[in-house]
């Protein structure tokens, strides 16, 4: 299964016979010797806390997106790593629940039943060709055909050859399967809600509306008296899909020798060494932690395969971990984990504008769109947030205003409310601007980050508009899993041959951190990302006619 695959799950259907609680450990003081343990524990997760507490003691700032993504943070037990199968394997399978949609159906064709007239079928009776619903909430059903259960109803909208709307019904007789070159249909027999005698008086152009050939269908339910035998199951749909997410195993290191030591703390060492030759421990602790977290931070957004062998038919292709004493002896396969952006990409989920201006009218019905697939679950959605830039959320700012002065006049002012800020223990964690959508029925909360901005203003003119991005992320449906984090401490030369007749050996000191995580998206079509577009252009606004 590749990764495409996951983005479009199909389901099937299983006939039924006739006949968390979730402890979190409370996060405690640790010993040194902890540390060390806490890779057999239940996830690392503690050891996760203790290290992002120790970059912040060390000076790293907090910064807002960061630790949005830190709160993403949720344990992978050792069991489930366990259960995959092979240790060596750099994946896990994890359990994704889909809405499914079965209302609608598409009807491709239509004609006469080659049954009609004889053996008790209906003078009228009528064969359609059904496939899935081409809609963009449509769900990718296989066996379609066990929904036409004989006895139930079907209601067919659609438009004839003079444009004049038809809705017409039928009785479903039967049904079959009809797949066909990789497309899932059915072959539907129906007969019209015409009495057979009034059908035989009706004219070519009275039985016409009965005759569709394509359109829309729905499935009503059916009319069975008590004293009937009728027994037809009805089909139920299996929501769930495993998806492969791939871990990634990320190192940082911290070396210093004992010598350096006592050059820094030395009484006779220059100022201008101290200060431009050298640096405090501490201090190079806080740069090393602070470039650790942003190459973190960007691997979780734009973070892709190690090779084009990272799949779960060919990873055993990938390269190869080995016993560094025995090269023979194969550990596991490397992998790279999947970041957001490249995950929602890989699912048609990132909109690239071709440096185009922005267009409301199409941002309004990806908004509709986005709150559609968020509120299947039964959630009401009252906001959908967008990450962005200043700027854009300055062009966003003075479209959506001139949007709502024209389409609802000036006394809609309630539909604004800009500078609107979170603060915690003093610090702005995020800024944002509510615009509410009347047509929508949601706020469009445009957030501004500095991490955008900074991203714009590192990129070259001339491609400014690709570092552009608008991200309407879901966060709920974002999860960061963590299946180890690990830290030793290691000495060299205090046991060496060259040291042994010395009383006072030269250490090096080696810290080393690790930790395993991978990057899970729960339904990609829950999330929606903009980017190279162009804000020297004034964003699209809708015509206000009717």
């Amino acid at each position: 299964m590749s990764l495409l695959d996951q983005c479009n799950p199909r389901f099937i259907q299983v006939e039924d016979s006739c006949g968390c609680a979730v402890t979190r450990a409370n996060i405690v003081a640790m010993k040194p010797s902890d540390f060390e343990a806490n890779f057999w524990k239940e996830t690392g997760m503690e050891k996760v806390v203790a290290n992002t507490k120790m970059a912040r003691m060390a000076g790293v700032p907090q910064k807002s997106l960061t630790d949005l993504l830190l709160s993403r943070t949720v344990p992978m037990n050792q069991k489930t790593l366990d259960n995959r199968g092979s240790v060596i394997q750099p994946w896990v399978y994890v359990p994704q629940e889909t809405a499914v949609n079965a209302n609608h159906w598409e009807v491709k064709a239509g004609g006469a039943h080659p049954g009609a007239g004889s053996g008790g079928i209906h003078p009228g009776a009528w064969q359609l060709t059904v496939h899935n619903e081409a809609g963009e909430f449509g769900s990718a059903l296989t066996d379609i055909y066990r929904y036409f259960r004989p006895g139930q109803y079907i209601y067919v909208f659609y438009r004839d050859g003079s444009n004049n709307s038809q809705r017409v019904m039928f009785k479903i007789l039967d049904a079959v399967d009809a797949t066909s070159g990789g497309v899932t249909k059915a072959t539907v027999s129906v007969e019209p809600n015409v009495n057979s005698t009034t059908w035989a008086g009706y004219s070519s152009g009275a039985k016409a509306p009965w005759q569709p050939t394509a359109g829309l269908a729905i499935i009503l339910a059916n009319s069975v008296s008590d004293y009937e035998s009728h027994c037809y199951n009805a089909p139920v749909e299996n929501p769930n899909k495993l998806k492969a997410f791939w871990w990634q195993t990320s190192r940082r290191t911290f070396c210093y020798n004992d010598e350096y030591v006592k050059a820094l703390e030395a009484p006779l060492v220059s100022d201008f060494f101290r200060k431009f030759r050298t640096m405090p421990l501490v201090e190079q602790r806080r740069k090393q932690e602070a470039r650790y977290e942003l190459e973190w931070y960007n691997t979780i957004f734009f973070g892709d395969v190690i090779d084009d062998k990272q799949t779960v038919e060919t990873y055993t292709s990938l390269p190869q971990v080995t016993d560094p004493a025995n090269p023979s002896c194969l550990l596991e396969y490397k992998a790279n984990t999947i970041g957001i952006i490249t995950q929602l990409n890989d699912c048609a989920r990132v909109t690239d504008l071709a440096n185009a201006a922005l267009d409301l009218g199409v941002l309004f019905q990806n908004l509709y769109s986005l709150k559609r697939q968020r509120s299947a679950g039964g959630a009401v959605i009252k906001e959908i947030e967008c990450f962005t830039d200043r700027f854009t959320k300055m062009a966003l700012t003075e479209a959506l205003v001139k949007y709502l002065r024209l389409e609802y006049g000036v006394t809609w002012n309630q539909n604004y409310e800009p500078g609107q800020r979170r603060e915690i223990n003093g610090m702005v964690y995020f800024e944002w601007t509510d615009f509410y959508i009347p047509e929508i029925g949601v706020t469009f909360r445009i957030i501004q980050n500095d991490g955008f901005d900074d991203f714009l203003a590192a990129a070259p003119s001339a491609h400014a508009s690709a570092a552009r991005w608008m991200m309407m992320i879901d966060w709920s449906d974002i999860e960061i899993g963590m299946a180890g984090a690990k830290s030793v401490k290691r000495q060299t030369n205090l046991a060496d041959n060259l040291y042994n007749c010395v009383i006072t050996p030269v250490a090096n000191h080696y810290e080393l951190f690790s930790q395993t995580y991978t990057v899970m998206i729960g339904d990609p079509n829950r999330h929606l990302v903009y980017t190279n577009f162009n804000n020297a252009t004034c964003p699209t606004i809708p015509s206000q006619l009717c």
